[in-house]
This record gives C-alpha cells, sequence and structure tokens, in this order.
C-alpha cells in the first residue's frame, strides 16, 4: 500500500512539474509554438508593439522643446518619444512639465507606439536620496572642549 501511495505521488509530482515547463515555453513564446508553428519561426517580437505600453530606463540625451520631444537613451539603444498634454512628468511627487526636463536626467519613460510614433505616458525623474528628499549633509560636530583639571589641594 505504501509503495503505490508512493509511486502515485511521484507521477502526480512529475507530471505536474511537465504541465508547468511546457506553460512556461508557450508563455515565451507567446504561445505560437502550440498553434502549429516552428519554435524556430516564434523568435522574440520587436521591442515596441502598437498599442503595447513600454518602459523604458535610460537618461535624456536631448530635448526639443518646440517638437514636444525628448530622446532617452538606454545602453546602446536611443529612442524619440513624443510628449503630450495628458503626459504625466514627475520628480518624486512633484508634478513637471517639459521645460523641466533637461539632457542629463536620469528617467524612466512609459510610452506606446501609435502609428510609428512613440507617445509617453508617463514619465519619472530620479531624485536624490529616498522620497525624492535630497541628501542631508552631514552635521559639522562641534569642537570638543575639555574642562580644566583641577589640581589636588595642597
Amino acid at each position: 500500500m505504501r509503495k503505490a501511495l508512493s509511486l502515485m505521488l511521484s507521477l502526480l509530482c512529475a507530471g505536474a512539474f511537465t504541465a508547468a515547463s511546457v506553460m512556461a515555453e508557450e508563455a515565451a513564446d507567446g504561445g505560437k509554438a502550440a498553434m502549429g508553428k516552428p519554435a524556430a519561426e516564434t523568435k522574440a517580437a520587436p521591442m515596441m508593439k502598437k498599442g503595447k505600453m513600454t518602459s523604458m530606463k535610460g537618461e535624456i540625451t536631448e530635448v526639443d522643446a518646440a517638437g514636444n520631444n525628448v530622446k532617452v537613451k538606454e545602453k546602446d539603444k536611443e529612442v524619440t518619444i513624443n510628449v503630450t498634454d495628458k503626459t504625466m512628468i514627475t520628480a518624486g511627487k512633484t508634478k513637471r512639465s517639459l521645460a523641466d526636463l533637461k539632457a542629463g536626467d536620469k528617467v524612466v519613460a512609459k510610452f506606446t507606439d501609435e502609428d510609428g510614433k512613440m507617445v509617453a505616458r508617463s514619465i519619472r525623474v530620479a531624485t536624490a536620496g529616498k522620497g525624492g528628499k535630497k541628501a542631508a549633509a552631514p552635521k559639522a560636530e562641534a569642537p570638543k572642549v575639555e574642562a580644566p583639571k583641577a589640581e589636588a589641594p595642597k
């Protein structure tokens, strides 16, 4: 009885492991391999799909206020993102505008592809310190003053 129960438990675990592996593989290729397409044809799609929200963490390299665009560089790729009146620009908890952005700012930009144009939904500017507050400068210590030594009575 014990051997049969142990065998059934082992088979159940093996089946669960196999199912999890198959589901992970399908998720990795978008389920296309399961639809009869070979895995070789289901390589990763381009970074930006139309209408899909994309997030990019990088540095602003250029701000074009006249064209309402910012260029953000992440490692080896640079993307021009259009800023609209609906774009939420923040630094910490403070709302900002396109005019507040400058080259060199570290940002996280979320945008969608709309007819070949990357349109920003939000741009979050990195701030120094935690919670958007700048780190406090170390306090200067007051010099230590020693009390005069009392002389022993004579």
